[in-house]
């Protein structure tokens, strides 16, 4: 993975209807690594990590250079 690290927000939810008109939400699924790690809250870190920024993105060279690792 080239980037900077996940945000680590991939806990899947489900809504139940409540009376009144409220919603709630509720986690229901979470992901894990193959070390069967929860992610929730800690994010992924990259092989390579690249700044996103609109001066790497801007420059050609920066695509060559990930595609190429």
């Amino acid at each position: 993975m080239v980037g900077t690290r996940t945000a680590g927000e991939v806990l899947g939810g489900a809504n139940f209807i409540l009376p009144g008109g409220y919603t709630l939400r509720m986690p229901v699924a979470g992901w894990y690594t193959w070390q069967g790690e929860c992610i929730e809250g800690k994010g992924v870190e990259p092989d390579v990590t690249v700044e996103n920024t609109p001066e790497s993105l801007a420059n050609p060279q920066f695509f060559v250079d990930v595609f190429l690792f």
